[in-house]
């Protein structure tokens, strides 16, 4: 794996994310709180900001695991999934790190991505089954490394938390929270749209400043530095953004502030992709990689 950076930049990354975590939190707590001042006063305020700050904090802790159950994730062992675990233990002590979980995503997609536990190399990395049947094993197993990669970057637990978050905010979007009685027939009232309006654009821009381009570039780069063939991962990428252009990821269409967990983009055209559009496109990062490999672009 490719060095770790200086401590005074990863000091620097670190305040970075931390200062865009706590944007996003007030992000979602402001409006609620402003709202229910308006309708039910500073006590009722007072009330609201209680319950979001404590839901809010749960989240955060627990964001893993929340997206694990969001993206319906069950974990595997080396008895059902022999040659899987076993890549993945291989790679992971290449690393010099713990082997971590290894999960399959409910999804039709050819899709994965990582989390992390605690920002010491430990997390799970999920699979969806159609990515595994169309890889080859070698692709396969530049996806592992990457997905092993990511999971130890420091700003995954900071897209973890931001994800989750951020799915809060297109909760409200949906209506979910704020739908009139009568069931799901109904279309969300004018509140719930004038909160998405303001709050869609805001979590997505903070979300940005976790996950943008340098982050995937990077992992890419760490991952083909341990695998020590970044053409394989080339041919992953472009095989899985193909596949994934091809399927809809019903999860993360319901939740685009997901979106960037994921190797590559999972979302279909919509008026919300290009706020949530956090993925350089496929054919950069495959540039990168050739480059890397030491092979021209064709």
């Amino acid at each position: 794996m490719a060095s770790a950076p200086g401590a005074g930049g990863t000091v620097a990354k670190t305040v970075k994310h931390v200062a865009s975590i706590v944007l996003l939190l007030l992000v979602c707590l402001a409006l609620p709180v402003a709202f229910a001042v308006l309708l039910f006063g500073s006590a009722g305020g007072a009330v609201v900001l209680l319950v979001l700050t404590a839901l809010i904090l749960i989240f955060a802790l627990m964001a893993d695991r929340i997206l694990h159950r969001v993206f319906g994730a069950r974990m595997v062992l080396s008895s059902n999934a022999p040659e899987l675990v076993m890549m993945t233990d291989r790679l992971a002590a290449q690393c010099g790190i713990p082997r971590p979980q290894v999960g399959l995503i409910d999804t039709a997609q050819a899709n994965a991505f990582a989390t992390c536990r605690n920002g010491r190399g430990t997390g799970a990395i999920l699979l969806s089954r159609p990515m595994l049947h169309a890889l080859t094993r070698e692709e396969a197993e530049a996806v592992v490394a990457l997905l092993i990669a990511r999971m130890q970057r420091p700003e995954t637990r900071a897209a973890q938390i931001a994800a989750v978050l951020g799915a809060m905010v297109t909760i409200i979007l949906s209506g979910s929270l704020l739908r009139r009685p009568g069931g799901e027939d109904h279309p969300p009232g004018p509140l719930a749209r004038a909160l998405a309006l303001i709050t869609a654009p805001v979590a997505a821009l903070l979300v940005r400043t976790i996950a943008g381009a340098p982050v995937s570039f990077a992992a890419d780069r760490d991952a083909a530095a341990a695998l020590g063939n970044p053409m394989a991962l080339a041919r992953a990428l472009t095989r899985l953004d193909g596949l994934a252009r091809a399927t809809e990821n019903g999860d993360t269409e319901r939740h685009p502030a997901t979106v960037h967990m994921f190797l590559v983009d999972p979302l279909h055209p919509s008026r919300l992709k290009p706020l949530f559009d956090f993925h350089p496109p496929v054919e950069a990062r495959v540039s990168r990689l050739k480059r890397q490999a030491g092979v021209g672009d064709t």
